[in-house]
């Protein structure tokens, strides 16, 4: 993460980072400057979200199969996080939302 250009939005740094494979957290440090892993709990929920968003997307990408993109798929999680999870409208897709 420390590697991500200054100014970008947290989650659209965490999407790239994740699907790049790269460390979202350091031991020293939470996904903010300042973020306290011991005391905070905003770090513990950015990571347990992450988490989840990284399963759920895994676990539509087995069932749907190709042609679905991986990374399409997590980055729509966590766009959907981003968007605070808006109820899907519309007819259901490989994508929700």
């Amino acid at each position: 993460m420390r590697a991500r250009p200054p100014g970008e939005p947290l989650w659209k740094a965490i999407g790239n980072a994740a699907l790049i494979g790269a460390p979202l957290v350091t031991e020293s440090e939470g996904p903010l400057p300042g973020a306290d892993l011991e005391r905070d709990l905003y770090p513990r929920l950015v990571a347990g979200t992450v988490g989840v968003a990284i399963s759920a997307s895994t676990e539509l990408w087995l069932r749907l199969g190709p042609p679905a993109s991986y990374g399409e798929l997590l980055q729509d999680a966590l766009d959907q996080v981003t968007r605070g999870l808006p109820l899907p409208t519309g007819p259901a897709s490989g994508r929700s939302g």
